[in-house]
């Protein structure tokens, strides 16, 4: 299984796209490593490692600009990170909005993040309100401080699990979300 068209669109709509290297922390363009307060990352969310540094040096500010090509190419270097853990730990049938949703959440707060693991954890059982629960109860901080935009992520990720409605195992097919009962989450 891998993140779909629409899983990836919707990702990179969460964590942006950028051309040159910025400080994770703020935002900033930076013209050298040692300016981040937080990570160097380019593209679609990519946190550059310091081994990384040398390849990814022309981007910093001022010098060159990453191509859209070469931003999706980095994309689909970095996404089976993610895809693979997950689609490891999964035990049952899902539907592709859960695996993207899994994806989204992996991608942003690492596949072996307590979330993750709790999502899976419940998904293993056929627990689907739990999975989401575990979604919506996700990582919403960043070095210790609440991020708005992280608590509406973790709000829009525990949705987008549940909007193909959940599996039957019966037929192979999917029972879609008028046959399902929505949850409340609670989201804190």
């Amino acid at each position: 299984m891998k993140m779909s068209k629409e899983g990836i669109t919707e990702l990179v709509r969460s964590e942006g796209s950028r051309a040159q290297v910025y400080d994770d922390r703020n935002g900033q363009t930076i013209s050298s490593y040692s300016q981040a307060q937080g990570f160097p990352t380019i593209g679609v969310g990519h946190l550059i490692t310091p081994s990384q540094y040398a390849r990814f040096e022309k981007y910093l500010g001022g010098r060159s600009a990453m191509t859209q090509s070469q931003i999706e190419d980095l994309l689909k270097e970095d996404l089976p990170k993610y895809e693979v853990p997950v689609k490891n730990a999964i035990n049952e049938v899902i539907t592709q909005e859960m695996f993207d949703a899994l994806v989204s959440l992996a991608f942003n707060a690492g596949p072996n993040s307590y979330a993750v693991k709790n999502a899976i954890k419940a998904i293993n059982v056929r627990d689907w309100n739990g999975a989401a629960q575990a979604i919506a109860d996700g990582p919403k901080t960043s070095k210790g401080i609440l991020v708005q935009g992280l608590v509406r992520r973790r709000a829009n990720e525990a949705q987008w699990f549940l909007s193909g409605g959940v599996p039957s195992w019966t037929s192979g097919i999917r029972i879609f979300g008028s046959q399902i009962k929505p949850i409340p989450l609670a989201i804190s």
